[in-house]
């Protein structure tokens, strides 16, 4: 992946790969020598979708805890502490790797978290909340320059072909829309191997599915559920090379490892 180093800062290249960079201020504009799009810098982080953003400022109820770092925080780590997730395996498709972390929230840290990101090469978190970039960046500013944090959406990755080794899609496509497969398809996109999802589903038993639709849509304030026949419908066409249902409200968590 190229890259235009500037002091401290290590600048993304954005959607046509050529950027021509000065300083970096809050607020500035980093405008791409390629494709003339300007991308605007808030606190070190590309702004690409600036619509999310007052989007998510606006939102209520259990929605705006999307845009509060600390609030969203802590609802991650009362669920994590209740409801333990099965792993999947991560780590071979991390390790060494520029990786992609789509939804990657306010902390990298946060408990049960499969990112593996101390292990990556180079690690790139996506967030549509702005606010999330800026919290998540905090602990690696001017320390650590293989991370990078930017604001975008999953429908329109502000990224060149096969710019990363690994994409995770991390708990973002029921918030993102009802084209789950539109969404993989552009993850794929970008990337060169495999591609891993984290997400919900939901169970064919109507009892069940309406306790963890219930659930869901009170706390988690999605979009889209797909239920099991759904996700194997969602799932056809492409190499899927390990699948997961776990999840403590009978199994209303999927992990998929998809290679290109």
């Amino acid at each position: 992946m190229n890259v235009v180093v500037n002091g401290p800062d290590i600048v993304l290249i954005p959607q046509c790969c050529k950027v021509s960079v000065g300083a970096i201020n809050s607020g500035a504009y980093t405008k791409s020598c390629g494709c003339g799009r300007s991308y605007l810098h808030e606190s070190g982080i590309y702004v690409t979708e600036p619509n999310f953003v007052e989007a998510l400022e606006k939102r209520t109820g259990v929605e705006k805890s999307f845009s509060t770092p600390i609030l969203y925080s802590f609802i991650v780590r009362l669920k994590r502490f209740l409801f333990r997730d099965k792993f999947i395996g991560t780590k071979v498709y991390v390790e060494g790797k520029d990786v992609l972390d789509i939804g990657s929230g306010p902390d990298l840290n946060l408990p049960h978290l499969e990112n593996n990101h101390s292990l990556a090469g180079r690690f790139i978190g996506l967030d549509a909340s702005l606010s999330f970039c800026i919290s998540a960046k905090s602990p690696f500013k001017n320390k650590n320059n293989k991370y990078e944090f930017i604001q975008g959406s999953i429908n329109t990755l502000p990224f060149g072909d096969n710019a990363f080794d690994t994409s995770i899609i991390s708990f973002t496509l029921h918030h993102a829309g009802k084209d789950f497969k539109k969404m993989i398809d552009e993850v794929l996109r970008v990337t060169k191997g495999e591609v891993i999802i984290f997400d919900h589903i939901v169970s064919n038993n109507p009892l069940k599915s309406f306790i963890q639709k219930t659930y869901l849509y009170k706390v988690d304030g999605g979009e889209f559920y797909p239920s099991r026949d759904c996700w194997d419908q969602i799932l056809i066409g492409y190499k899927v090379k390990n699948t997961l249902i776990t999840g403590a409200i009978f199994g209303h968590v999927i992990k998929v490892i998809i290679s290109k």
